[in-house]
């Protein structure tokens, strides 16, 4: 399954900056971070590596993450959260959200621009 929700990080990793891009990347970056957690491949440091690859893909995607809130553990966090709350409640862990950086003129594409990119 990893593997499935890697090969749909990587159709949209490079796409133009936009909302539609920055929840596509939040999301994927949120759920493999949460099987990750779940998986625990490691028998130390399985949660830093998990937090490393999710920061990783939002990065290499463009997106700038801020720290994870002071009373936000992230491994607890995917422990005691369902994944399809973790996912929805993801940028919300953060101090600030998940955001592109100004590019250009500062403007992102619209959604609807994007679907049609799509």
């Amino acid at each position: 399954h990893m593997e499935s929700l890697f090969s749909q990080y990587l159709k949209y990793k490079d796409m133009p900056a936009s909302e539609f891009k920055k929840e596509k990347i939040t999301s994927l970056a949120a759920e493999i971070q949460w099987y990750f957690h779940q998986i625990m491949p490691y028998k130390r440091g399985s949660a830093a590596m998990g937090d490393a690859l999710a920061r990783i893909l939002m990065e290499a995607s463009g997106l700038e993450l801020g720290r994870w809130k002071v009373d936000v553990i992230p491994d607890i966090e995917t422990f005691v959260t369902y994944k399809k709350d973790f996912i929805k409640n993801y940028s919300q862990l953060f101090e600030e959200a998940p955001y592109f950086p100004k590019q250009n003129n500062g403007q992102l594409l619209q959604t609807a621009e994007m679907k049609k990119i799509a």
